[in-house]
């Protein structure tokens, strides 16, 4: 159906709260605007409308730097909403001098990743009080680091060099399929199939492993990109498919449940992307309803117990393994009552991809 759509954003603290801003102080519009561009799906078995937003528009922009909630909703009611989206303006204040390493403790220096970091200045004060550090991996909102102080401060300079509390697992490289053929199976694909009213995937069954090697293949760090090979623009001429994802353990956890993660998931956790244990198989399977593309995905274990996202114990944890990095920079200046972002820098651990002043 065609739906009335809005959005507005939101401001918030360096820890994702809503700042204490009124909307006037920081956009510059007004503070709702309707999604009116969408046009219709050609020649899919399931029918759609696609939706679009250039932002910022005329309508609305941000007026200062920070992080951003971008909200979409229905009905021109706040309170109906479809989806949330995170997003930072930042400020070329400083310079961020990075780099990153194997884990320089000896228990975590076959599995982990640790990043060291300069914070170039000439006008922060009180940087223990006022500034906050977030990094972050693989554009994950389950394991940001936080609260991270400086170990040394000198003339115009933070230098942050704690091996124990900068640290990330390195994971394994994700895995990878493409539905974008619908006649043939491609990569990642075991078979596929049309059985009403939709077709059907069927991903390469993988084995759990949490001593798996280390195997280099190149990926899109759990990304995915909607693609295909019948039509000529994905946006309405991809299709919705249903994929099955296949993991085989021979044991189910005692504790928590296995999910397909990644951006396949938006980075959540929910039963929508929550595998179920086959015993006569001996095997974790789910169905998904993905639109037609290339995408990463890998299979991680949680506990609600522990809240922690685990991706080791099924294809075990390296240093070698390549993952980007975001370093965020936040001052509270005196005189405001809001986080500025006052530099990024954004790193990949086989070399920089952006020098992000």
């Amino acid at each position: 159906d065609i739906i009335d759509y809005s959005f507005t954003i939101i401001h918030c603290t360096h820890d994702w709260k809503p700042s204490d801003l009124s909307e006037t102080e920081y956009i510059d519009g007004f503070s709702d605007s309707e999604i009116s561009n969408f046009t219709s799906s050609f020649s899919t078995l399931k029918a759609y409308n696609h939706y679009e937003l250039i932002f910022p528009n005329d309508d609305i922009k941000p007026l200062i730097s920070g992080n951003y909630i971008l909200l979409v909703f229905e009905n021109y009611s706040r309170e109906d909403i479809i989806l949330t989206r995170r997003f930072s303006v930042y400020e070329d204040k400083i310079r961020i001098d990075a780099k990153i390493k194997r884990s320089s403790i000896v228990e975590t220096s076959m599995t982990s990743q640790e990043l060291e970091f300069t914070v170039n200045h000439n006008f922060i004060n009180e940087p223990l009080d006022r500034v906050n550090i977030v990094v972050g991996q693989n554009n994950r909102q389950d394991n940001l680091l936080t609260n991270i102080k400086p170990t040394f401060i000198q003339q115009g300079k933070l230098i942050y060099n704690e091996p124990r509390k900068i640290l990330f697992a390195g994971g394994n490289e994700y895995l990878f399929f493409n539905s974008k053929n619908k006649k043939y199976a491609i990569s990642g694909i075991q078979k596929v199939y049309y059985k009403e009213p939709l077709y059907r995937y069927f991903v390469v069954p993988e084995k759990s492993d949490s001593y798996l090697p280390y195997s280099y293949l190149e990926d899109i760090n759990g990304e995915f990109v909607i693609d295909t090979d019948q039509g000529n623009d994905p946006k309405t001429d991809a299709d919705y498919v249903y994929v099955n994802f296949t993991l085989n353990t021979n044991i189910e956890l005692l504790t928590g449940n296995m999910y397909v993660f990644g951006a396949i998931s938006d980075w959540r956790i929910s039963d929508d992307n929550k595998m179920l244990f086959n015993p006569q198989k001996g095997a974790y399977e789910l169905r998904m309803l993905l639109k037609q593309g290339f995408y990463n995905y890998e299979y991680v274990s949680y506990d609600e117990k522990n809240g922690i996202v685990d991706n080791s114990v099924t294809a075990g944890s390296h240093h070698e393994t390549e993952n980007n990095y975001i370093i965020y920079v936040y001052y509270n200046e005196p005189g405001t009552v809001f986080d500025k972002l006052i530099g990024i820098k954004i790193l990949n651990s086989q070399g920089t991809m952006n020098t992000g002043q």
